[in-house]
């Protein structure tokens, strides 16, 4: 059968609307699809409390996940400070993320420290929040963000966790530039009610 080309421009729009579009009330925009996408900045390990090594864009069952602090370790870490950032741009669910970006972590971050992997005696600038089971509503991601510095930065503490901007944070508080690792695990949380 073939279609027509009013058809498939038709198409083409439905599939921009779903993907672009979805969500015209969220204020902040996702520009982060897909923290593992880019391979070469993706040398970031993470070790999560009661889960262990992650590998990039990895699914994690929320059962799992302990209350601490996730290990950070970054193995092209220099003599320099760094900055990281944890957020889930999935909040308050996946299909309408209203909190979108949620602020789950700010953490300050000397270089030796982070080549030797971090110990949960860092500078938290906020605090670590873990993910939460309210977030109960389809697919979470959990994106890290890791940022070079030449010295320890004087930081803004963010009013408030939800509707977060990442990038925005890092480009008008801290002039961090380009983020320098990221990386991200995944939780698919089921709805309520729903079990197994």
């Amino acid at each position: 059968m073939k279609i027509s080309l009013g058809w498939k421009l038709i198409l083409v729009i439905v599939i921009y609307q779903c993907i672009f579009l979805d969500d015209a009330s969220s204020e902040v925009k996702d520009y982060t699809i897909d923290a593992c996408y880019i391979k070469s900045i993706t040398d970031i390990l993470v070790e999560l409390d009661g889960v262990g090594s992650l590998t990039c864009g990895q699914s994690v069952e929320f059962s799992q996940i302990g209350r601490k602090p996730p290990k950070i370790t970054y193995k092209n870490a220099v003599s320099k400070w760094y900055t990281l950032i944890m957020v889930d741009p999935d909040a308050s669910s996946s299909r309408h993320p209203h909190d979108r970006y949620w602020l789950h972590w700010i953490v300050s971050i000397e270089g030796q420290k982070l080549l030797r992997g971090t110990d949960g005696n860092e500078y938290s600038v906020v605090e670590y929040n873990p993910p939460s089971a309210e977030a109960y509503n389809g697919r979470h991601r959990y994106q890290f963000f890791l940022y070079e510095h030449d010295y320890i930065s004087t930081y803004i503490v963010p009013s408030k966790r939800s509707q977060f901007d990442p990038r925005e944070y890092a480009e008008s508080y801290l002039a961090l530039g380009n983020v320098r690792a990221q990386f991200q695990f995944v939780i698919e949380h089921k709805p309520r009610g729903v079990r197994g």
